[in-house]
């Protein structure tokens, strides 16, 4: 048996993309799990808090919850899935950001989001997507609900292999 220890995925969000990303085993996954453990306690602090408010809510209490919800999203987009990608994304090839062949990390920074979400989405799946998951791994809530939810134990040593590609990361 072979074991893949990484894969190439067609973009669907950002059609002429691809991107290598690190079949992450079990002992990888806790490793970036550790790493975005606090992160990740803050969402559920704020998931809990969310879920124990009441219906009928007042308009304070409505904003309120809508801040809440949007500090959530702001930990998954600038804490969590940036640690995944980082941790499980090898190369890409087919993106320039502003005309330039991007590095990983400004990917992550200036790169589109619906391309963002699918490399995340890939990663914690171990590189399986189907097609009806991938064009579902754009929504935010699908990050939240692997955030909070059974699937949250995805992560990997960095990248330090190179796949040939454009943007590899220096070795």
């Amino acid at each position: 048996m072979d074991f893949a220890t990484k894969t190439t995925i067609k973009s669907t969000a950002c059609p002429g993309v691809s991107y290598t990303i690190r079949i992450l085993t079990l002992k990888q996954r806790y490793a970036v799990d550790a790493g975005v453990s606090e992160a990740r306690d803050k969402v559920r602090r704020i998931s809990f808090a969310l879920d124990e408010s009441a219906e009928g809510l007042s308009v304070d209490a409505r904003v309120e919850r809508r801040r809440m919800t949007e500090e959530m999203e702001q930990a998954v987009a600038c804490d969590i899935l940036p640690h995944i990608i980082k941790s499980g994304l090898i190369a890409f090839d087919g993106l320039t950001i502003s005309g330039q062949c991007p590095t990983i990390d400004e990917l992550i920074a200036d790169g589109p989001d619906d391309l963002l979400n699918e490399i995340g989405a890939a990663i914690q799946q171990g590189g399986a997507m189907s097609e009806d998951e991938t064009k579902n791994s754009a929504s935010p809530t699908t990050l939240l609900a692997v955030v909070g939810g059974a699937a949250n134990n995805t992560s990997a040593e960095p990248a330090g292999e190179t796949a040939g590609g454009a943007n590899a990361p220096a070795a």
